[in-house]
């Protein structure tokens, strides 16, 4: 089955407002086997809906809008979709109750303005609003069908978790859809379509589609099964080929991000993290801070922007900063290496580097950075070149650094092991 969704609101369209609902409703279609092929958003005139729901109507079976459900003069969403499918509004009566309990509850006077949130074009299956006092509603006519949504995420999201709409979406399921995502670091994406080409074709049950992040690439496996077991087995195939392939470059499947993975690996191994930063500013230490459960490993950093607290912080030598500079291997590793035994911790990362956009000469460019790892085994630096702004060199710097990392931390465990 194939929908279109359709945003109501001037704030969406002028951009005052981001869709966020539109990429969240696409990704709960899925699993359905409901398609997503046609996104809108249009203001909040009647006209201008009328003409996205009949424009949607001719491209999908399903026609799902958020917005224009509420109590206010620009609220005319139901108006609009009642005139397309040719039905009249009439007054549901337990909406009508739910509401007059919502207000007594919250102890606030009801107006008569917000009755026109309990009417529906004829025939509407009705869904009482968990989260607000909009109700959704599901119109089936010979045109197709339209899906109302309130406008507020936070609503939209209960409302789609609600036992009818789920209902209603499982009685349109015709096949078992299954999604893996594969995550990959250290290698392009044209550079991994070309040796995953023979597997790049799009198949009716198959598909395997690159997205590019900033620093690394990730692949969606797509497989399509009249069961789960055959879309499993679809996936497992696929899977096995990418492992024999480019298994080396994968680092994650499914939403796990590369400081989450990093974070496991250091638990699994029983291992700590310490971190200085130069050009990154603390980048590291605030990615690793933001997943729950890293004060277990990550013990610590510093931010050594100075030349005096490269020296006096994590024992940069005077010699090494004065022969071969800030931005150099030597003075990466001694930030490593210092950072490891002056804060105590089994891993050490230091980055320091050029992240412009001034401070850039012909022998050292903007976007040259080194990357430094300590160990007990050993300690070396990573010479890496980065192209972008200052905010992207930043990123790549600290994402090359959690690879980094997570490298050190697997064959160290090997090790110990």
């Amino acid at each position: 089955m194939k929908c279109a969704i359709i945003a109501v609101g001037t704030e969406v369209v002028s951009g005052d407002i981001v869709n966020t609902n539109a990429p969240y409703i696409a990704n709960v279609l899925k699993p359905y086997g409901i398609r997503t092929v046609l996104q809108m958003a249009v203001e909040d005139t009647e006209k201008d809906i009328i003409k996205a729901v009949k424009r949607g109507l001719k491209k999908a079976e399903l026609v799902i809008t958020t917005g224009g459900l509420g109590p206010t003069y620009d609220d005319i969403t139901k108006k609009a979709v009642a005139r397309v499918l040719e039905r009249e509004l009439v007054r549901d009566e337990y909406s009508v109750e739910m509401l007059n309990l919502y207000f007594r509850r919250a102890e606030k006077k009801m107006t008569e303005s917000n009755l026109s949130q309990c009417y529906f074009p004829k025939g509407s299956r009705v869904i009482q609003n968990p989260n607000g006092t909009a109700p959704a509603s599901i119109t089936h006519t010979k045109k197709g069908t339209v899906m109302m949504l309130p406008g507020p995420p936070v609503e939209v999201s209960a409302l789609l978790k609600t036992e009818d709409i789920q209902n209603y979406l499982e009685s349109l399921k015709t096949e078992e859809i299954m999604e893996t995502t594969i995550k990959f670091f250290g290698i392009g994406e044209s550079h991994l379509e070309e040796l995953l080409s023979d597997y790049m074709k799009k198949e009716d049950n198959l598909i395997l589609a690159p997205y590019a992040k900033t620093g690394e690439v990730q692949l969606k496996i797509t497989a399509k099964g009249k069961t789960h077991e055959q879309a499993k087995e679809l996936t497992d195939s696929l899977k096995e080929k990418l492992y024999e392939i480019v298994g080396e470059y994968i680092y994650a499947e499914g939403n796990q991000s590369l400081e989450e993975v990093l974070l496991a690996s250091l638990l699994e191994n029983r291992q700590t993290l310490v971190t200085a930063e130069s050009c990154t500013g603390g980048l590291i230490g605030e990615m690793m801070t933001a997943i729950p459960g890293s004060s277990e490993v990550y013990a610590g950093g510093v931010v050594t922007y100075s030349n005096q607290l490269k020296m006096r912080l994590v024992s940069v030598s005077e010699e090494t900063l004065a022969e071969y500079g800030a931005v150099s291997k030597g003075t990466a590793c001694e930030m490593a290496e210092g950072a490891r035994k002056n804060l105590g911790g089994d891993i050490g990362i230091s980055v320091t580097g050029i992240a412009g956009p001034g401070g850039g000469t012909d022998e050292k460019p903007v976007g040259l950075v080194y990357i430094g790892v300590s160990t007990r085994e050993k300690t070396d630096a990573y010479r890496f070149h980065f192209v972008g702004n200052r905010e992207k060199v930043r990123t790549l710097s600290a994402k090359n650094a959690l690879h980094l990392a997570l490298q050190a931390s697997k064959q160290l465990g090997k090790i110990e092991k």
